[in-house]
């Protein structure tokens, strides 16, 4: 994939980095990302092992929290 540097893409995998976890919500909010399902899917095929650590209901709306497992 063609990816530019300061992508949203890039934005989302640095604060994965830092350890913290990320929802749909957050990515919306904090990176003016609606795709953040399709971000978490092309990080998992370039070998990212980003785990989804959760599904909530909101409103009756489900969503997921993901977070990056640390390489050992």
């Amino acid at each position: 994939m063609n990816r530019r540097k300061g992508t949203k893409r890039e934005a989302i995998l640095n604060y994965l980095k830092s350890g913290k976890s990320i929802t749909p919500l957050d990515a919306m909010q904090m990176f003016n990302s609606f795709r953040l399902a399709t971000i978490i899917h092309d990080l998992r095929q370039d070998g990212y092992d980003i785990e989804t650590i959760s599904t909530e209901t909101s409103s009756g709306v489900r969503f997921a929290t993901y977070k990056l497992n640390e390489v050992s």
